[in-house]
């Protein structure tokens, strides 16, 4: 069993009726666990997830390589736990101010694919299609129907199928026009509403069935909110909160009903809001980014990730990538039981750590004869109760005399020999919030041909919960 996929079927299985009395919002570090090369830290990358390829398409954005702006046409996808280079080319990207660009994306469910809007100075503007392995272009818009714009934002109506776009600047002018484009055909919707901006943040509000947009500048940053239903534009109520922003993000977390919003361009760049229709509260907690970070939803997982972005910490390396959540949960770890004795003694496992979501639960088993045939097998388990109709824990006599199981064994892995008469077992544990609080079960056997019947002795078991 991989290391990457330990936690993903088996507690996704069978411990999602986990409930949260309380709430613990929390940013998580996706660290890469390839050694393949990463992409570079980059601003105002075009980011989409992928629902059916359970990936997110990330391309163009802006990089600061020596002190130089650079606009790679690179895609990249992230398959939620490290990133890969698919292509060099892609929609070309160029800067405007505050390191935003005219390259944005979604994911547009009646297609089942990717869209990039590249709107080019002087126009055309494309709109371009993710196949997996290339960028198909789909529609040109000239200059003279949809003007030239970057920093203009995009959200996808599920519902009415439709992306809505609005806004945008041209380095002279703030636009304020509403379009929607069915997969097909670019109109031109509604010229009243929003006052016209750019470095605003739109999302759809699946709850209301509304597209959402807060934000921007217009001149000063703005600090409205305003609902799109598909034929005109209303301010959103109880929208207080946040205050001005811009050059921030907003996506919609399915899962728990709420709109989040992270980043601006000056006081607060660091914070996250919450929207539920009551209104607006701030979530006590903070990501690196501060502005032009991208927000996208990950149903996979149901958690919502962050995706670059400009920040003390984010001016070289790999792209910081973070998923956001409610972990209701303090991850826990103990001994359960004993084992039984082998030819050095009584095998052990214990846990170096606590299994925090995001991070790695190091074990080590010892107590190991330390021959050339003493291979060591780990098995992972969800369940302490029932073996095969079994009631747990229980003794292994007569193949296995004084051994004692103490878990339903789901899954098994090869560690390895203890030539040294210990080995480790490192599991990652990925950031998943529905497992919150999943009980897992682990316990060690330990190959001795000849020692007793069936040629095992078995360690004491690990019963714990994940968590932060």
């Amino acid at each position: 069993m991989s290391r990457h996929s330990f936690f993903v079927p088996a507690l996704c299985a069978g411990a999602l009726a986990a409930t949260a009395s309380a709430q613990g919002h929390v940013w998580q570090p996706l660290l890469p666990f390839a050694t393949a090369p990463q992409p570079q830290v980059r601003r105002s990358g075009a980011v989409a997830f992928d629902p059916v390829r359970d990936r997110v398409v990330m391309v163009a954005g802006r990089l600061n390589l020596s002190g130089s702006a650079v606009y790679p046409q690179e895609t990249w996808e992230f398959d939620g736990v490290d990133w890969h280079l698919i292509g060099p080319v892609g929609p070309i990207a160029f800067g405007g101010y505050n390191d935003t660009t005219n390259v944005r994306a979604y994911y547009d469910t009646q297609r089942g694919a990717t869209v990039a809007i590249e709107s080019k100075v002087g126009g055309p503007t494309i709109f371009h299609e993710w196949t997996g392995a290339a960028w198909v272009p789909i529609l040109s818009v000239p200059q003279t129907t949809f003007p030239w714009r970057y920093a203009f934002d995009v959200a996808y109506d599920p519902v009415r199928r439709k992306a809505v776009i609005f806004g945008g600047y041209t380095g002279n002018q703030e636009m304020g026009d509403t379009w929607e484009f069915n997969g097909t055909t670019l109109s031109s919707v509604s010229g009243i509403g929003p006052q016209a901006r750019w470095g605003h943040a739109m999302a759809y509000d699946a709850g209301r069935g509304v597209v959402v947009l807060y934000g921007g500048r217009h001149g000063p940053q703005l600090a409205d909110m305003w609902d799109w239903n598909g034929s005109s534009w209303q301010l959103t109520p109880n929208a207080a909160g946040p205050g001005p922003r811009a050059f921030h993000d907003l996506e919609y977390d399915v899962a728990r009903s709420r709109l989040v919003l992270l980043g601006n361009d000056g006081v607060g760049s660091s914070q996250i809001w919450e929207w539920q229709t009551s209104g607006w509260t701030q979530a006590p907690v903070s990501n690196s980014a501060n502005s032009n970070m991208a927000l996208v939803y990950d149903s996979v997982r149901d958690r919502v990730l962050s995706v670059g972005g400009t920040g003390p910490s984010l001016t070289s390396g790999p792209t910081s990538t973070f998923a956001y959540g409610d972990i209701p949960d303090v991850a826990a770890i103990g001994s359960v039981g004993t084992g039984c004795a082998g030819p050095t003694g009584v095998p052990q496992i214990q846990a170096n750590n606590l299994p925090v979501f995001g991070t790695t639960l190091s074990l080590q088993v010892s107590n190991l004869p330390t021959g050339p045939l003493n291979v060591v097998i780990g098995f992972i388990g969800f369940d302490d109760t029932m073996w095969d109709g079994v009631p747990l824990p229980a003794p292994l006599d007569p193949m296995f005399p004084g051994c004692t199981v103490y878990l339903a064994p789901a899954a098994a892995q090869w560690l390895g020999v203890g030539f040294t008469g210990s080995v480790t077992w490192q599991i990652p544990i990925p950031f998943l919030p529905p497992i919150s609080g999943a009980p897992f079960f682990l316990q060690c056997g330990v190959a001795v041909q000849g020692y007793n019947p069936g040629g095992l002795v078995f360690t004491n078991a690990l019963a714990g919960v994940t968590g932060v």
